[in-house]
């Protein structure tokens, strides 16, 4: 990075990405943003930040820079949930529960207020981040645009940004999608937007399952469900998609799965790389969700309904035409791997792709049930 990043200062770069590459922040500062490069825009998702007197540094760095003008971090571990995992202090925060990094955020923020734009969703921050992030707010930054997307606030926090809005006029833009305020707590901050009629407040709801009325289809477990089971926000909402995505699977109905693939020459088809007909990857539903470099469906019991119908409806569908069939990222046990063989069986595969299933020893002798039946593949 120190060679990389005094070459880069020589350059006239307008926006510089570094994401997902386990970033030395100390060393891009100082062989870097400490040389007043031009860039404007720099993003660098994806890379936990380690301690605070690193982050003063960088952001001291960022504020020194008058070009500066748009920073996006998001996945970089800046709410005070989630402790960091690069060194052995972290991985006992982590793992034990004994801390996090609750004063990451409010070390920074007082130094991002000359920024047009600052994205910092997707950090696992929480209500114990609020008032630093409030009091920045506040200060009526120059800041026109704030992310703060898939972060774990509710309605008491919504009061107190009701608050913070009352003393800046420059925001124009702040996102608080998917996080878990009710409408209770979204109407006190829409009532504040209304009278700014250059504010906008954008508060779309956490994923919620689709297909709740139809009487065939097991009860579709909604995102509180699976965050009262220990998963965090990005795991529950990545849950929550994939049971919607299964529930297009039998019926064939495109417009409710991006597991399906349409005939022909479809734009869908040509970027998976293969022209399959149903393709079951995590990557479609955790690609804008928590660590989504790295996307994994794990089982759980409560998804064999799910799978179970889905699976069914497939058999049982004898005008669904499937000959190519790729499931990636998601992990099959044996009841699954039953229900799979038996839906094939009943079609003319020529083609099927597992890849990353976590498949045991009771997984392969299922998939082996299924090879021994007559198939064409």
């Amino acid at each position: 990075m120190d060679m990389l990043g005094t070459a880069l200062s020589t350059k006239r770069i307008d926006t510089l990405t570094l994401s997902y590459n386990n970033l030395d922040y100390t060393s891009l500062t100082t062989s870097y943003l400490e040389n007043t490069p031009n860039v404007r825009y720099l993003k660098l998702v994806g890379n936990p930040l380690q301690d605070v007197s690193t982050a003063l540094q960088f952001v001291t760095a960022i504020s020194n820079n008058e070009h500066m003008e748009k920073l996006e971090m998001k996945e970089c571990g800046l709410g005070g949930n989630r402790p960091t995992r690069r060194t052995l202090k972290g991985l006992l925060e982590y793992y034990c529960g004994l801390g996090g990094n609750n004063d990451l955020l409010q070390s920074m923020l007082p130094y991002l207020g000359m920024l047009n734009s600052v994205n910092i969703g997707y950090n696992d921050i929480t209500s114990n981040d609020v008032p630093c992030i409030c009091s920045f707010i506040a200060s009526n930054p120059h800041v026109k645009l704030l992310n703060l997307s898939f972060s774990e606030f509710n309605d008491s926090d919504a009061i107190k940004f009701v608050n913070a809005l009352e003393t800046n006029s420059n925001l124009q833009r702040m996102l608080l999608n998917g996080t878990e305020m009710t409408e209770k707590g979204k109407a006190m901050i829409n009532a504040v937007a209304e009278n700014r009629p250059k504010l906008s407040v954008p508060m779309k709801d956490a994923i919620q399952p689709r297909g709740m009325d139809r009487p065939d289809v097991p009860n579709l477990l909604k995102y509180e469900y699976w965050r009262s089971c220990g998963y965090d926000m990005g795991a529950s909402k990545s849950l929550v998609a994939f049971q919607n995505n299964l529930n297009g699977i039998g019926s064939g109905s495109y417009k409710d799965s991006s597991f399906l693939c349409f005939k022909g020459s479809d734009e869908r088809r040509g970027l998976r790389g293969e022209f399959v007909d149903i393709d079951i990857d995590a990557y479609w539903v955790c690609e804008d969700q928590m660590y989504s470099y790295d996307p994994f469906i794990a089982y759980h019991a409560s998804l064999l309904p799910k799978w179970r119908c889905a699976l069914k409806e497939l058999q049982n569908n004898s005008s669904r035409n499937v000959n190519m069939v790729r499931i990636k990222r998601v992990q099959l046990v044996s009841n699954v791997v039953d229900l799979l063989g038996n839906a094939l069986s009943t079609k003319n595969i020529v083609q099927l792709t597992l890849a990353r299933n976590r498949l045991d020893r009771e997984g392969y002798h299922s998939l082996s049930k299924y090879l021994e039946k007559k198939s064409p593949l």
